[in-house]
This record gives C-alpha cells, structure tokens and sequence, in this order.
C-alpha cells in the first residue's frame, strides 16, 4: 500500500468567514523630561501620523510617564 501526500495547500482561516483584526490598541509611553525617549518622541512625531492613518481600525493612545 502506497502513502500519498495531499496535494493542496491550506489556506488562512482567520475567524473562518471573516476577518478578525489581531491587533485592536496600541499603547504609547514617553518620558518628556530626559532625553531617554528620544528615539520615542521622533517616531510618535514623524511615523505614527502616517500608521495612524493608514490603520484607522486601530486604536492608538500616547501618553507620559
């Protein structure tokens, strides 16, 4: 008897008959009183205006520590 491997590849089933979004909220934290969020500060200035945009399904939150 011959073992045959099933040609067919499976296919992504995120939430079977519709797409479930994985990520919902984002969470932000920045220290605006030493230079530690430095790296922080110039993402949530000059990339996330444009991911926020782009990706309006997804709550995003920025706040200070």
């Amino acid at each position: 008897m011959v073992v045959r491997g099933v040609k067919a590849v499976a296919q992504a089933r995120n939430g079977v008959g519709a797409f479930i979004l994985q990520c919902k909220r984002l969470d932000f934290t920045y220290c605006d009183w030493a230079g530690s969020s430095k790296g922080m500060l110039s993402f949530l200035k000059e990339e996330l205006p444009a991911f926020a945009r782009e990706n309006p399904q997804i709550e995003i939150r920025v706040s200070p520590r």
